[in-house]
């Protein structure tokens, strides 16, 4: 076997092939379409996930508002009942505090009895106008009204008490008194 050199033959042809030229102009216009339509279809799936991430955000923000001020509210309510609970307990203690409290002051002889009998009555007195108080902060103008004629009852009966008024069969009644 011989081998030997081929050398290369070059075609010249004369004018320009223009098919091959719009073939070529044809695919890079196509590529750059292409690329371009890409991107922009990127884009506005960048920007739609965006939006719907902020709309789900915003859905989750607004219901976490909506449960924490449920939440808040049973709070408040329960607080509420805790406080009118503490205040009927304080109006109906001092039903028998004040009649016992009149009935040592009438059978006090010494001043030193006296004042053992006023003693007495601070922890409750003091009970209940700090429950009256605290309805004041917290209940409408209906339940204040009468927390405030039950408190003015008793301070009216202890006044009278330390006057020397005597034991009388009808303790001081009011809106939130009425025994059952």
């Amino acid at each position: 076997m011989i081998f030997g050199i081929v050398s290369p033959t070059i075609h010249v042809i004369s004018g320009t092939d223009w098919a091959a030229i719009w073939a070529a102009v044809a695919t890079a216009i196509a590529a750059v379409v292409g690329v371009g339509g890409t991107a922009w279809q990127g884009a506005r799936a960048r920007r739609a996930a965006s939006d719907d991430l902020k709309a789900s955000l915003a859905a989750a923000t607004a219901n976490l508002v909506t449960s924490i001020t449920a939440e808040d509210n049973r709070a408040d309510i329960a607080a509420k009942r805790r406080i009118y609970a503490a205040c009927l307990a304080s109006l109906k203690l001092m039903i028998p505090a004040v009649i016992m409290h009149r009935g040592d002051m009438t059978r006090a002889t010494t001043q030193e009895e006296r004042l053992a009998a006023r003693a007495r009555m601070h922890d409750s007195r003091l009970q209940m106008l700090n429950a009256v108080s605290e309805i004041r902060l917290i209940a409408d103008d209906e339940v204040t009204a009468a927390a405030d004629e039950a408190e003015r009852s008793f301070m009216s009966y202890l006044d009278e008490t330390n006057r020397g008024a005597a034991l009388e069969p009808e303790p001081p009644s009011g809106p939130l008194l009425i025994e059952s």
